[in-house]
């Protein structure tokens, strides 16, 4: 991460000295999504709004798909799903008139935000719009988007098997294209849904291991929740003082 954010600013540095407004947003689309990793979502809207608002100006139409959708989810898990509607649906739009490859990503930002906030056939039916026709190897390219929004459908409808299954697919996939910013994320949504089977061990030892990549990356926003989930497992295993002491270390990442 200390590394994409040196190159990041370097990037734009050059780009803003020539007035590149096309490299200006290149150099700032995927940087968002480190600041937000890291738990600053502050800066993470701002990089992404930025980038975005020079993308539009140089129509950059990836930035006009990719960021507009992570964006769209960053509201929604704010809490704040109206304002990233209209983000997820342009997002949608752009992907489907200029870059269908980009649709298992833009429709599942727009199924997630259906999933937020409660809406669980819609976020089904937009998910299987967005999936269909699009090749495996590229619905595995934004399986957070794909595999996981599955995972968590199933999740929420109580098809608990189904949930692992498709969270199995996706830590997997992870584990193949060498994608270790999708780790933390990966392991802690199979050790969700193994806890809702009531695996609570496996799912420990996936939290575990959420729980070291996301130390070693300096991944917050992910190490919360990890924390949050070995408190709760803790608790069901009788460990009152551990579990106590994971949700404390949680709550002050948090503040």
């Amino acid at each position: 991460f200390d590394g994409a954010i040196a190159f990041s600013d370097e990037a734009f540095q050059i780009s803003e000295s020539i007035h590149n407004l096309w490299g200006m947003s290149y150099s700032r689309y995927i940087i968002g999504e480190v600041n937000w990793a890291r738990g600053d979502p502050a800066r993470a809207i701002e990089t992404m709004e930025g980038a975005i608002h020079h993308g539009r100006q140089a129509g950059f139409v990836v930035v006009l798909a990719w960021t507009q959708a992570l964006l769209a989810v960053d509201y929604g898990l704010l809490g704040r799903p109206d304002l990233g509607r209209e983000l997820a649906a342009s997002a949608l739009a752009q992907a489907e008139k200029y870059m269908p490859n980009f649709r298992s990503l833009t429709s599942g930002a727009v199924a997630r935000l259906h999933l937020l906030t409660g809406d669980v056939d819609a976020a089904a039916a937009t998910l299987q719009r967005g999936l269909a026709g699009v090749a495996p190897f590229l619905q595995d390219f934004f399986a957070p988007f794909g595999a996981g929004m599955q995972s968590r459908l199933a999740l929420a409808r109580g098809d608990f098997e189904s949930a692992v299954q498709f969270a199995a697919h996706f830590l997997a996939v992870t584990g193949q294209l060498g994608a270790r910013k999708y780790a933390p994320e990966a392991n802690h949504l199979y050790a969700q849904t193994l806890m809702a089977s009531g695996r609570l061990e496996a799912a420990m030892e996936a939290l575990r291991v959420g729980r070291n990549e996301a130390e070693a990356m300096g991944a917050r926003w992910w190490l919360w929740q990890i924390l949050a989930d070995l408190s709760r497992a803790e608790a069901e295993r009788g460990n009152a003082a551990e579990a106590a002491a994971l949700r404390g270390q949680a709550r002050e990442i948090v503040e």
